[in-house]
């Protein structure tokens, strides 16, 4: 095998860990169906790093090793697995090969929030417990307009100060 595919599969692989570590011992809940964690920024880094696909693939694999290796609230549920995966692809498809911006950012965070956050894990939700869609984004719409800047900044200063030593390996 390639030493360079070696490389990004060990990075790749290390932002797998870092991100179960995060989302499964790193959440805040702030209800039973509204937490905050920082499990987004290894896939984030996936997206800026592997492009698109990678980051759709790792992002989840790092959902299903979570769910079995930590379930939190219930049994697996793949339509989660398929939002981390759309997750990890728009991080990818707007920030891969790109000169990262504060509005490459933001614009990948709101897609994120719109798309992933507000739509499809409320659908998720509904599905699975039987509550009412739109209360549910109703309370998810203030902590996501709440945690945009503030995930926007972490992104940038992770890329600005952690991501030049993980470019250094994934372009070698």
């Amino acid at each position: 095998m390639n030493n360079n595919k070696t490389t990004k599969m060990v990075l790749l692989a290390l932002l797998i860990a870092l991100n179960i570590v995060l989302v499964r011992f790193g959440a805040i809940y702030l209800g039973p169906s509204l937490r905050v964690t920082f499990g987004f920024i290894p896939i984030v880094m996936m997206g800026i790093l592997f492009g698109p696909i990678s980051a759709a693939v790792g992002a989840g694999i790092a959902d299903f090793i979570g769910v079995i290796l930590f379930p939190t609230g219930g049994a697996f549920f793949p339509g989660f697995t398929l939002s981390a995966m759309v997750t990890g692809f728009i991080y990818g498809k707007i920030l891969y090969g790109h000169k990262l911006s504060i509005k490459r950012i933001v614009i990948s965070n709101l897609l994120v929030i719109m798309i992933v956050q507000l739509l499809m894990n409320s659908l998720w939700l509904t599905m699975l417990y039987d509550k009412a869609f739109f209360v549910l984004i109703s309370t998810k719409i203030i902590k996501s307009l709440a945690m945009l800047p503030i995930e926007s900044f972490m992104i940038f200063l992770t890329y600005k100060y952690i991501s030049p030593v993980f470019v250094k390996y994934a372009e070698h």
